[in-house]
């Protein structure tokens, strides 16, 4: 039976350490508590079993270790999934565009302006995505603003 070998990135005293700071983390804990249990000369199989996972989730979290150290099993962000094609230059740079004062953009405007600026065809709902959650803007409607008002405005407004 080949035997996991595992990166010494971290003693067994700093993995205790490490699995009171990360208590919290149930995802971050479990994965310290296999990489503590191989440490300790345990089987890989065994800990799986106990930590109620595959062997092969188990020993892709080994992997992440092994290579990147605790960022590789602390890390939340998947490498999965398509990259973005706007790059941040590119997403600053609209937003600046989306922002100017005195002009409201709808998102069918926003996916226009992708298309022009850019050249990237993004559809309704990824437009949406990259307005609302790339760059935070919000739904905030605009609102017209009376440059001139008329000197008795409360007056004329209780008479009504």
């Amino acid at each position: 039976m080949r035997i996991a070998k595992v990166e010494e990135h971290h003693t067994i005293e700093e993995i205790d350490n490490l699995l009171k700071e990360y208590r919290t983390d149930a995802e971050v804990y479990i994965r310290l508590l296999y990489i503590r249990g191989l440490k300790t000369n345990l089987k890989s199989k065994d800990i799986a079993k106990v930590i109620n996972k595959s062997p092969q989730i188990c020993s892709k979290w080994l992997k992440k270790y092994n290579e990147e150290g605790l960022e590789g099993i602390t890390s939340k962000r998947s490498k999965s999934g398509v990259k973005s094609k706007l790059n941040n230059e590119d997403l600053e740079k609209l937003r600046k565009i989306l922002t100017l004062p005195g002009i409201y953009f709808t998102l069918e405007d926003a996916r226009e302006l992708i298309y022009l600026l850019f050249n990237v065809k993004y559809t309704p709902k990824q437009t949406w995505v990259t307005v609302r959650k790339k760059l935070n803007l919000s739904y905030g409607k605009p609102f017209i603003n009376y440059s001139e008002q008329p000197e008795k405005h409360k007056a004329i407004l209780k008479k009504n």
